[in-house]
């Protein structure tokens, strides 16, 4: 892990022995259990009493807890008591069946109230606001953040604060991103959301638009902006999170494939037009810069989560950035797979190091329909995996060459992907 605050030789063995000390007593050492496959099963719902039941019995020692902010606070300054006295209730009864719980704030998904304020909501460069999903713009609308940050010691006030991990991510989905629309053929749209009055403030070409002629770098310079500013959104959210009271792991969520090395320049060459192979995914507008925000984190205490634990490249590519800058990382699968698709996402969490990898719509593991995998499935492949030698994390600056350089070898995109 970066050594920023501590210099010479005794600051870092300081800095190392105290990140050794959290990880090894979160059970997040850097080698795996002797009596357990080197990650963790989680589970994500919705979910019965039945299924947490089965899922328990073969191994699965995490489950999510999610909160929506828009239920949680209605009216500004009045929490729904009743609805957080039910989510604590859940989190007591899951800890009295033996789970570790980890924990979704919900800040995705904003009340009413907050989104009627100015500059609430992202506007793109045709000026249109985002309204598909209730994603308030905590990025650039800065004079919001304190009613988020009250929200947040507000609800680990009424749920604590002993949460096995925490996730953020502030986006659509909970992921960390920029909005995004889809048109009629499911691609992204090539629309960039920072116009709206608190952006241009802060753009640096605040007359260009994507697509226009960039004669002076101004491509460059917007794009370079953009992709920062998400990254300080991360950092801001996990900053928070401490101020709230939360000393525990963060988990940051990464979605989809992104970008990788080169993309960027690739997209900068072509205007920000959206006609490039790495603009067609919708990736570069949406902000998925993996390598930037992983080596912007500067708390030490942050865990990488993939959302789409069934893309092995993807998994590879961010359990190579996380082990590189010394960050344990996770996984989620994104549901309804089948039995060769856990085996292999499974297999390949282990393979890369993972710390955990969490069923996502736990309900299909149950329902026994449309050939899905089955938590018997998940069973197989997990105890074949605890009779397996167990492997040390991979360890900082391997293969470092690989990291922000062009070497990284690029993978066959699924364009309209998660």
């Amino acid at each position: 892990m970066r050594a920023t605050t501590l210099r010479g030789p005794r600051g870092l063995v300081i800095i190392g022995v105290v990140a050794a000390v959290l990880l090894a007593g979160l059970g997040w050492g850097l080698f795996h259990p002797r009596d357990a496959p080197g990650l963790r099963l989680g589970l994500a719902g919705p979910f019965r009493d039945s299924s947490l039941t089965a899922a328990r019995e073969i191994g699965v020692s995490d489950v999510l807890v999610e909160v929506e902010w828009r239920r949680a606070e209605p009216r500004q300054g009045q929490l729904d008591e009743e609805y957080l006295r039910d989510k604590a209730q859940q989190v007591a009864r899951l800890r009295a069946q033996g789970f570790r719980i980890a924990l979704n704030t919900g800040i995705q998904d904003a009340p009413e109230w907050l989104l009627e304020r100015p500059g609430a909501r992202f506007v793109n460069q045709f000026g249109d606001a985002y309204t598909e999903r209730p994603v308030p713009n905590l990025l650039f609308g800065t004079e919001l953040r304190p009613l988020a940050a009250s929200y947040l010691t507000r609800l680990l006030d009424r749920l604590g604060t002993e949460f096995s991990l925490v996730r953020v991510g502030g986006g659509p989905l909970g992921e960390l991103s920029y909005p995004w629309i889809r048109n009629s053929d499911g691609r992204v749209e090539n629309f960039y959301w920072a116009f709206d009055d608190n952006a241009m403030r802060a753009n640096p070409v605040p007359e260009w638009r994507p697509g226009m002629p960039s004669d002076r770098a101004e491509a460059h310079r917007f794009l370079t902006w953009y992709l920062d500013s998400l990254a300080r959104y991360q950092n801001w959210q996990i900053s928070t999170l401490r101020g709230a009271g939360f000393g525990g792991p963060v988990a940051v969520l990464y979605p989809s494939y992104g970008m990788r090395p080169g993309d960027a320049e690739i997209a900068i060459d072509n205007n920000l037009g959206g006609t490039s192979a790495v603009e067609e995914s919708g990736d570069v507008q949406r902000g998925y810069d993996f390598a930037r925000q992983v080596s912007a984190l500067t708390d030490l205490n942050t865990v990488i989560y993939a959302t789409w634990g069934e893309q092995v490249d993807v998994v590879a590519y961010l359990a190579f950035l996380a082990h590189d800058d010394g960050r344990p990382a996770m996984a989620e699968n994104s549901g309804a797979n089948s039995r060769d698709e856990i085996d292999r996402a499974l297999r390949n969490a282990a393979d890369q190091g993972l710390v955990a990898f969490y069923l996502v719509r736990a309900e299909d593991l149950t329902c026994e329909c449309n050939g899905l995998a089955t938590l018997d499935d998940v069973a197989r492949t997990y105890q074949s995996l605890a009779e397996s030698p167990r492997r040390p994390l991979r360890r900082r600056g391997a293969s470092r060459e690989r990291g922000h350089g062009s070497s990284w070898p690029r993978s066959t995109r699924a364009v309209g992907c998660v």
